[in-house]
């Protein structure tokens, strides 16, 4: 009875922000945009690198070479990680390099004076002993304003975001706060030789280290009533989910690998349908990695 309680508590706590949340001066109020922007990731230049050579390692081993048109979903302050996919897709094809960042708040200001510069600078600055002496010498030419870096920062809804001819898709702990993600792959489908990099956090983001999936007790409408208008609400896909969208749309998954914890933290009768009769390996996963294309002929591969 006690649980019971709680829980009903939570879900009408849970309601009533979300109700605020429902206007646009509740939201404001409640997330202001300085919050949502600490809050949406890590800026410093050490991440913007992480996160560059994660996923370019992820992609080169199963025969990438270079983007010419990409798109990065959700950066939030991270546009070191664009920078760096663009300089070396300049270092190797010229002016015709683009990467374009999708999200739905303005977490970053690229548009003012100065700003991929001082970002190029940073990166400078933080770049590994090993670093290829090309992408230094674009970071180089980047920060002395010599050189402006063809990205295009689009903050929209999905459904809005101006795209063709992608030939790369990428996101870092993102993926999982969009609502539609069948929409981004049926998008991706449409391209020819569009490769696919995402790292996705799939645990709870409350409760990671106890509760991990405390978000798969709820019901969908309970779900979606306390947390529909919640700024960076997750999604509540599993791994098997994301992986069939991507193969239902065409692409050819190239590798995964998952994160997993040793035992669920509470019992399947906890947990909400239709998620309860998931497998428990899918229910256990708290992070999915994973790299496809819809075909292998790219020209990035040749």
């Amino acid at each position: 009875m006690q649980q019971k309680l709680k829980k009903f508590a939570r879900f009408s706590w849970r309601l009533c922000r979300n109700l605020v949340c429902y206007f646009s001066v509740g939201r404001q109020w409640l997330y202001p945009q300085k919050k949502l922007t600490d809050d949406f990731g890590p800026s410093d230049a050490e991440y913007a690198w992480y996160v560059y050579l994660y996923h370019l390692s992820q992609l080169q081993h199963q025969g990438f070479k270079h983007t010419q048109n990409a798109l990065e979903i959700g950066p939030g302050q991270n546009l070191g990680t664009s920078l760096l996919f663009w300089s070396d897709a300049y270092s190797q094809i010229g002016e015709v390099a683009q990467i374009t960042l999708w999200d739905v708040f303005e977490n970053a200001t690229p548009s003012s004076s100065g700003y991929w510069s001082s970002l190029a600078k940073e990166l400078i600055q933080k770049a590994p002993k090993d670093a290829p002496s090309y992408l230094i010498e674009i970071l180089r030419l980047v920060g002395a304003e010599d050189l402006h870096p063809n990205i295009h920062y689009q903050v929209c809804d999905f459904e809005e975001l101006q795209v063709d001819n992608l030939d790369l898709m990428y996101s870092q702990a993102s993926l999982e706060h969009v609502d539609h993600v069948e929409k981004v792959w049926q998008l991706a489908g449409k391209m020819h030789d569009c490769w696919q990099s995402h790292r996705i956090d799939l645990a709870d983001h409350g409760r990671r280290h106890t509760n991990y999936i405390e978000m798969l007790e709820w019901s969908e409408w309970a779900w979606r009533a306390s947390m529909c208008f919640i700024p960076g609400h997750i999604n509540r896909w599993r791994a098997s989910q994301y992986v069939k969208c991507l193969q239902k749309n065409g692409f050819t998954i190239l590798h995964q690998t998952r994160d997993e914890r040793d035992k669920l933290p509470i019992p399947r009768s906890c947990i909400s349908k239709p998620f309860r009769f998931f497998e428990e390996q899918d229910l256990r996963t708290t992070g999915l990695n994973l790299v496809a294309i819809n075909h292998r002929t790219s020209e990035a591969c040749q």
